[in-house]
């Protein structure tokens, strides 16, 4: 399936519909925003992710080939916290492979950093207008993605490969959890109450809102429904939208959201536990059986990994290297258990405790500059798409608590087209370039 997308992606890029390639690209990075699995078995066992970056050196090449290049002057700015970033790679890879390490383990180990790394040149051949389409269509996507969890978990229809699993209570109830959101849904949440889309009327904006909200409380993560909550606190005060004028609204959306909380049964217990949770918030020990939704559990995960990588200097410069989940010897006892042993590396609760793993303290501290440089440079953005990636980026520093998306470069990606609109030229080549009225 993925190898037909790849194809239609390509044919897309040479009918000069960019928007749809980028589209497309976007979707075999996320595992189709979320609706499939990022594993495929046509021809070879591989992953979509792979054929994303296959599309991705191919439109690099088109646009190369073109003799094109747009103006970013925001681009200069991300330069040398990505350049920083990209020399500690290179070491930590020559490092790793002077260590003994395999090449093939290290490519499958650092080969989704090449989706930021590669981001910088590969924007610069295609015109902002293409990445503004981008994100329209990525909307209508993941709207129809979120519609499909929702019909998954109330209908019992089945359409997806896969559900968010079962929750039990400290009381012993099990309740029914809804699929993990689209990857995009808090953004668009974020972006849609922006008021960034002028053609979309406002009671269709939270119709949207609604929609993808209502999917992050069917799949009961509460670190993301916190987030997401705060996120859209700041964005209307932000925005101004807070005002005394619009307390009524205010206090009338506060008290619907609160009755669909309270008439979900499973979700009231979810958070019912995570007030508990906060109250007896204690790193000292945890069980490995404890449920993947603990937050105790999820911090304790971190802080034995921390303390592991810390012991050894090398441990604490580049990380553990490249090492392969099943290559690793039995270290740590905390985690989810996977059939034979407590996951070791491949750990989907906490992005952080695979940033300190993977890249190491000094890593993770050159990530967090760039993270930083690109917060920063959206709060500096007068529109709302600067706002909404502002806010976007200082959720999922909270939402990293219960994922690990913000560690894949594909997220990246996006956030340094999001910073290419925000910051757009009109556009200026290094030669005549063809009329772009098709170009998306």
């Amino acid at each position: 399936m993925d190898f037909v997308f790849l194809l239609l992606g390509i044919i897309c890029l040479h009918k000069n519909k960019q928007a749809w390639s980028f589209t497309i690209f976007i979707g075999l990075l996320t595992s189709y925003y979320q609706m499939g699995s990022n594993l495929s078995d046509f021809i070879v066992p591989h992953n979509v992710s792979d054929t994303g970056l296959l599309l991705m050196l191919y439109m690099l090449f088109y646009g190369y080939s073109r003799k094109v290049i747009y103006s970013y002057p925001v681009l200069k700015q991300l330069f040398w916290s990505i350049f920083c970033f990209s020399v500690f790679l290179t070491i930590a890879v020559l490092y790793d492979y002077a260590g003994g390490m395999d090449a093939i383990s290290i490519i499958q180990s650092t080969r989704h950093w090449l989706l930021l790394l590669l981001a910088v040149p590969l924007l610069r051949y295609y015109p902002v207008g293409a990445f503004e389409k981008t994100i329209r269509y990525m909307l209508y996507v993941s709207l129809f993605a979120t519609v499909l969890i929702l019909l998954d978990h109330y209908a019992g229809t089945r359409l997806l490969d896969h559900g968010g699993g079962i929750f039990i209570s400290n009381r012993g109830l099990i309740f029914q959890r809804g699929a993990i959101p689209t990857t995009y849904c808090v953004f668009y949440i974020l972006l849609l109450l922006t008021g960034y889309f002028k053609d979309i009327r406002k009671s269709w904006s939270y119709l949207f809102v609604g929609i993808l909200l209502l999917s992050i409380l069917t799949s009961m993560i509460r670190s993301m429904l916190f987030s997401v909550v705060l996120g859209i606190v700041i964005v209307l005060h932000a925005s101004g939208k807070l005002r005394l004028s619009s307390l009524g609204q205010v206090l009338i959306g506060l008290f619907l959201f609160g009755g669909v909380v309270l008439s979900d049964s499973g979700l009231k217990e979810r958070i019912l536990n995570g007030i508990n949770e906060v109250n007896t918030l204690s790193l000292s020990s945890s069980s490995v059986k404890k449920e993947k939704g603990n937050m105790t559990f999820r911090l304790d995960l971190l802080e034995e990994r921390f303390n592991y990588v810390s012991k050894r200097w090398d441990r604490s410069l580049f990380g553990i290297g490249s090492v392969k989940e099943n290559d690793f010897p039995t270290t740590f006892k905390i985690g989810l258990y996977n059939g034979y042993r407590t996951t070791q590396l491949d750990t989907g609760d906490i992005a952080w405790a695979l940033f300190i793993l993977r890249l190491g303290i000094l890593g993770t501290c050159l990530f967090l500059i760039f993270w930083g440089k690109m917060t920063l440079l959206f709060q500096r953005c007068p529109s709302a798409l600067g706002l909404g990636g502002w806010v976007y980026l200082v959720v999922s520093f909270l939402i990293a608590f219960c994922g690990t998306t913000v560690s894949q470069g594909g997220f990246w990606f996006f956030m340094v087209m999001l910073l290419c609109v925000c910051y757009h030229s009109d556009g200026e080549e290094t030669c005549d370039k063809e009329k772009d009225e098709n170009l998306y």
